[in-house]
């Protein structure tokens, strides 16, 4: 489980920049290679993996991003705990 979590952290500083709050709808970004600095947990929620839709939630802010190879590394750690 501690994989997934640092997982979903490093997704996040990846795609920081591209975040919006969470009253308003999802914001829709691609992970980008220069992370963007941030401090405070980073939850992911594999919303879709096949489409490789996945969901960033980053203090109050929510970005979705579309990242196969996060959505499919994410799928896999989540095997790895059963």
């Amino acid at each position: 489980m501690a994989g997934l979590g640092a997982l979903g952290i490093a997704s996040g500083l990846a795609v920081n920049s591209f975040t919006s709050t969470a009253d308003a709808a999802p914001a829709t970004a691609t992970a980008t290679a220069t992370p963007a600095p941030h401090s405070g947990p980073v939850v992911a929620h594999l919303a879709d993996a096949r489409t490789g839709a996945v969901d960033l939630f980053i203090g109050e802010r929510q970005l979705r991003v579309h990242d196969p190879a996060l959505a499919s590394a994410l799928a896999h750690a989540a095997t790895l705990g059963s």
